[in-house]
Order: structure tokens, then sequence, then C-alpha cells
């Protein structure tokens, strides 16, 4: 009797563990929608590099028809409100897209005091659907103290690796499509590297790895991305002594909400950065940065998106 009794509890056991591990696998992997916001680029360093103009989701940017997107950044200064929003602006950027829904222009209008003081105009032109890369027209020479953006020439481009070179250094960009060529030695064969060069696996557009190495084993400046079904999930990095750790949050039907940067030194946490993104018709037209650290908590800067449709679609 004892022994049947043991069976069943087992067999209970066993569907309960089973059932549970159904319900976190299912959470892992929810059916997630891509955001018109490509969060590999978006908010990194990947946004200072223009010649890779990978910040929005082309094939959302076409199906709804969004012609232009403005969007308003807003720092915490001297006049902010009680709950920490700016009131004035800090920058405005405009992008501009073609019908296939690639970035054509980007106007960088720089403010001070609430007064316009500067304006860029980049153009782009010969988009590479592989890499990312396109081609980059400014309006004007501009200074490169004045110039917070690194821009790239393609010096060589065949199946297995596409090289870049900053225009205003040596420093070069590889980009390695095929898994198969990401092990140590075969990038080593294939690119060699100088220490402050940058290695990406997959494309700019959707990256897997972006580091720098030497002597073949010695990486820094380690950028990991882990994407589930094709939408990104994690990002993970190293900003000596400090590690950080971005999680993206979706809602109950998928549509990102946000991130949340955790930061950890020596494997304790540190602080927090939180990012919460406001949405309509499922595109964010309201991004709040907020930081805590121990129960301090405070709004750092705000962004602002306005959609500017096609006429024939109007927004979908």
């Amino acid at each position: 009797m004892k022994q049947v009794y043991f069976i069943l509890l087992l067999l209970i056991l066993t569907a309960c563990s089973g059932g549970l591990n159904n319900h976190n696998k299912g959470n892992d992997h929810q059916n997630l929608e891509p955001n018109v916001l490509n969060l590999s680029a978006m908010y990194s360093d990947g946004e200072k590099i223009i010649s890779f103009p990978v910040w929005f989701n082309d094939s959302i940017i076409k199906r709804r028809g969004i012609r232009a997107i403005e969007r308003t950044f807003y720092y915490e200064t001297a006049d902010s409100t009680e709950d920490g929003a700016a009131v004035t602006p800090d920058k405005k950027i405009t992008y501009s897209f073609t019908k296939d829904g690639l970035l054509q222009t980007m106007q960088i209008g720089n403010y001070y005091d609430n007064r316009l003081i500067s304006t860029i105009l980049i153009s782009y032109s010969d988009h590479q659907e592989v890499t990312g890369f396109a081609k980059v027209k400014l309006n004007e020479e501009i200074r490169k103290e004045d110039f917070a953006y690194y821009e790239f020439k393609q010096l060589q481009r065949t199946k297995s690796l596409v090289s870049f070179e900053s225009t205003a250094s040596s420093r070069k960009l590889f980009v390695v499509p095929n898994s198969k060529n990401w092990k140590s030695l075969t990038i080593d064969t294939l690119c060699r590297p100088g220490k402050d060069d940058i290695i990406a696996w997959g494309s700019m557009r959707h990256p897997e790895k972006i580091y720098s190495v030497q002597n073949l084993v010695e990486e820094s400046n380690v950028r990991e991305f882990t994407y589930v079904e094709g939408v990104l999930k994690h990002i993970d990095w190293t900003d000596d002594p400090f590690k950080i750790h971005r999680t993206f949050r979706f809602d109950k039907e998928g549509i990102c909400t946000g991130f949340v940067d955790s930061t950890f030194s020596m494997g304790d946490f540190v602080a927090s950065s939180n990012y919460d993104f406001e949405l309509k018709n499922g595109l964010p037209v309201n991004v709040v940065k907020e930081v805590k650290r121990g129960e301090i908590e405070r709004v750092i800067f705000k962004e602002t998106f306005e959609y500017i449709y096609d006429a024939k679609k109007a927004g979908d």
C-alpha cells in the first residue's frame, strides 16, 4: 500500500513540476512584438555612429506609413517642474524616411535657454541591408570638437567580412556576419584587429556581440545581446569597474514598455536606471528616465516622440 501511495505522490509532483515548467517556458517565449525603436542601437553608443542609421525598425516604419519622427529631449534643469520633468528642450532630432522605411535625413537641432543655436542636417543614401551601413552627407563642414558623432567609410566587403574605417582616425570597425567565423582564431585571421578596433558579430542592425580584442583573447568594451525569436530581451556590458545588465519589459500584448539598467560592482548591486515608455497605438510617445540610488529616485531626462504619417495610411 505504501508503495502505491509513493508512486501516486511521485506522479502528482511530476505533473505539478511539468505544469510550472511549461508556465515559465510560456513566459520566456511569449509572443513578443518588435518595437519601432531598434533597441539594440537606441540608448547606447550606437546612436553616435551616424554611418549606421539603424535606430528604427524599417519594416514597422514602412507598414505604418511613418514619413517622419520628431524626437525632443528634455533634461533636468533649474526650471524643472516638481515631478522632475524639464520644461525647456535641450535637443530635437527630426528623422525622415523613404517609402521603404529607410532613414533619409536626420536633422539635429541644439537648444540653449529655449533658443535654437545650431542645426546639423545629415542625408543618407546607398543603404546596406546586411550591415546597416549607409553613405553620409553633412550639410556643412563641422569641426570635430563640435560634433559628438562618429562617421565611417567602407574599406572592404566580402561574404566573410565587411570592414570600415573612421573618417577622423585610423580606428576600424569589422562586421562579421556568419557565426562560423566568430571563433577567436578566425576573427584574428580575418580582421587582424588593433586593441581599439571594433568587432561586431552579425550586423550593426541586430548584433550578437560588439567588442574590442587584443592578443587573440583579451576582450574589452564587450556588449552581448540576447534575443528571443528575434526580439531583444537583454544586453550585458562592462564599464569598469561596473557590470551593467539591461532587461527589457513587455506588457501582456508583448509590446516593450521600457527597460531597466542594473549596475553591479564586484557582484553587489549598486544602482538602477529605469526607462519607462508611454505608448499610444503601440508606439512610444514619451520616454522618462529615472535613476535610483538607495531610497532616492529622481527623473534625469524625458523624451517625446511625435509621428508624421503618409496621408494615405494615416498611422495605420
